[in-house]
């Protein structure tokens, strides 16, 4: 094991974070397969998400001089050892710490309030489907990517803080296309007053990440 890999016990650890995970991991085995002549608007949505996604990985890894989470993919077959047993309460107190921490639970706040009635929208089939789609796809990336990056804020060297602001980075594009979205299902939507909530708490949400962000930067003399 790397033993930069040894700082990542959170690789073994099952919570709400991999709900979203599962439901993230349910959209792409229902229309991730669709062929190019099949080619649905989810489908593309998704696409997008994939190629963002292999792209920032493909970054990261040439400025860290390693493939990252091959190396995170490869360590999570390796069984927790009684020695490390004070090892593992620490993360779990770290864990814990990151569950309630502020810019989490107003993510994890943030996310919930959009999407049961995104997914909803979405499968009503109306005119604005697919932006509605294109919301309930990305939201849970959000706080997916505001958790990873407050994790890997902990180890303070040099492979956490890139991945951590790899992380902030994308959960800001991943709330600007939510953002994007919003901006036009309100112009056919009769909740015209939520929506502009929601769409005031994505911009809330963002200046947060932002703040998260510039302030690592700061703290690492970046």
């Amino acid at each position: 094991m790397h033993a930069h890999d040894q700082n990542y016990p959170w690789i073994f650890h099952r919570d709400e974070i991999d709900l979203l995970e599962d439901e993230l991991e349910d959209l792409y085995e229902k229309y991730g397969r669709d062929s190019e002549s099949l080619k649905t608007f989810e489908s593309t949505i998704l696409s997008e998400q994939m190629e963002t996604e292999e792209q920032s990985d493909t970054q990261l890894s040439h400025r860290l001089g390693f493939d990252f989470f091959q190396k995170m993919s490869e360590s999570s077959s390796f069984p927790p050892s009684e020695e490390s047993q004070s090892f593992k309460e620490d993360f779990q107190q770290q864990t814990e710490f990151i569950r309630n921490h502020v810019l989490y639970q107003k993510a994890k706040t943030w996310a919930t309030s959009l999407r049961s009635i995104t997914k909803q929208k979405y499968e009503e089939a109306g005119p604005y489907a697919s932006e509605y789609f294109r919301i309930y796809a990305n939201v849970n990336l959000v706080p997916l990517k505001v958790f990873m990056g407050l994790s890997e804020e902990f180890h303070e060297d040099r492979v956490g803080i890139e991945v951590a602001q790899e992380a902030y980075r994308l959960g800001l594009l991943y709330l600007e296309r939510v953002r994007e979205s919003l901006g036009l299902v309100m112009f056919g939507a009769q909740e015209v007053g939520w929506f502009e909530q929601r769409l005031k708490e994505t911009q809330e949400m963002h200046h947060l990440i932002v703040l998260q962000l510039n302030e690592l930067r700061r703290r690492m003399g970046l």
